[in-house]
């Protein structure tokens, strides 16, 4: 008797470590997949890079191909490594406009679990004999990147990567543009004359008392009242001396020159005062946005041992990672609890993507965002340049 019930533990036992070894190994094979998928598919090398080499010793201005200006002053790069006599360095710079984009690079539009909607992210990195450099402390690289319509809200996002390189971004800072439309003012004075008294406060006025390139003898008429400007001065040697940093006394004096800033309303303005991701962005605020419900299945999703799922919104210039949920549908918020917030009437995109042998398998599913919705869909084999293809043409 007592050999039976030892004879059955041992079996038990056995059988135990052999469902802990199994559980382990899908685990460790999941893993490969996510690897795979955030490496072959999905990751800063599907980016498009521009690279330029400069002098750093030279104030310098880069045009990239979407027209982004890229201010570099002299000095600004500093290395911890040993490198002799070294004053040409290499600038590498991506840019990420379009969902697209954000999705070839891996680039979520999230701060620390909170949804944000991006204006563009931009990605410069230097260095000297093949050696990374930093940007020097108190050092700054400006950025000027046209738009069709500014929205003040923006911040400047700094993003890192975490271990599962998922991209976060943090550190939120103001764009400049506000703040130098009041510098400008400030620094800059111009001397006008009328024939009598009228509204010095009209908007309109204002509005084409600072234009760009004004001159000494414009005239306009307000309130039918004539009034000419007679004089313009500048003070930046005032501007430099009590601003710190070099950018915005550089944006103000350069206004309208040489290619830079023509005004302050039709670019993103900021600066960084470190290397690698800046993210034009504000937190994610739609007067449309309710709960939702929503039942999003694979089909064939146990064919594959890791399966990678994410929900674009297009118009609203967000990216947003998804996970398995315990009811083995997916999900797009952190957990089963956290209530999926979306904007109804919306366009959005949700795309599956994962790996089997050496193949990967994809497919996505577009919609139009209603209160409860429930879809499903298969994978499809395909390859590395048809997948990117359907991204480029789709979302």
């Amino acid at each position: 008797m007592n050999r039976i019930i030892f004879s059955t533990l041992i079996l038990a036992f056995l059988s135990a470590c052999q469902n802990e070894n199994t559980k382990d190994e899908a685990i460790d094979n999941s893993e490969i997949q996510k690897e795979i998928i955030f490496s072959k598919l999905y990751s800063n090398s599907q980016l498009a890079s521009q690279s330029f080499s400069i002098n750093n010793l030279r104030d310098t201005s880069l045009t990239t191909k979407s027209g982004t200006i890229v201010k570099i002053y002299a000095n600004s790069f500093a290395t911890t490594d040993s490198i002799e006599n070294w004053t040409k360095v290499e600038i590498e710079i991506k840019e990420a406009f379009k969902s697209s984009d954000f999705v070839l690079g891996n680039l979520f539009t999230q701060s620390n679990s909170q949804n944000l909607q991006s204006g563009g992210m931009v990605f410069i990195s230097a260095k000297a004999n093949s050696k990374k450099l930093e940007l020097r402390e108190g050092s700054e690289i400006g950025f000027i990147i046209p738009t069709d319509s500014l929205d003040e809200k923006m911040m400047i996002y700094q993003g890192e990567r975490d271990s599962s390189e998922f991209m976060n971004w943090d550190s939120p800072e103001s764009i400049l543009n506000s703040r130098l439309r009041t510098l400008e003012r400030s620094y800059v004075s111009i001397t006008y004359e009328y024939q009598r008294y009228f509204n010095t406060y009209d908007s309109k006025f204002s509005e084409w008392l600072w234009e760009v390139n004004r001159k000494i003898g414009d005239e306009t008429i307000v309130e039918g009242v004539k009034v000419k400007v007679i004089d313009i001065a500048k003070d930046f040697v005032t501007l430099r001396e009590t601003e710190s940093g070099l950018f915005i006394p550089d944006v103000i004096t350069n206004k309208g020159q040489n290619g830079f800033v023509e005004d302050f309303n039709t670019s993103y303005i900021f600066s960084v005062k470190k290397l690698g991701w800046a993210n034009i962005d504000k937190l994610f605020d739609n007067p449309n946005s309710e709960n939702v419900e929503m039942l999003a299945k694979i089909d064939n999703e146990n064919d594959f041992d890791y399966v990678f799922t994410s929900l674009i919104l297009p118009n609203e210039k967000m990216y947003i990672p998804g996970y398995q949920k315990q009811n083995n549908s997916f999900g797009f918020t952190h957990n089963d609890e956290e209530k999926l917030i979306l904007p109804i009437g919306s366009k959005a995109t949700i795309m599956a993507t994962a790996y089997k042998g050496d193949k990967p398998y994809f497919n996505l599913k577009q919609f139009v965002i209603e209160k409860n919705m429930n879809f499903s869909f298969s994978l499809s084999e395909t390859n590395a340049e048809d997948l990117r293809k359907t991204i480029e043409e789709k979302i």
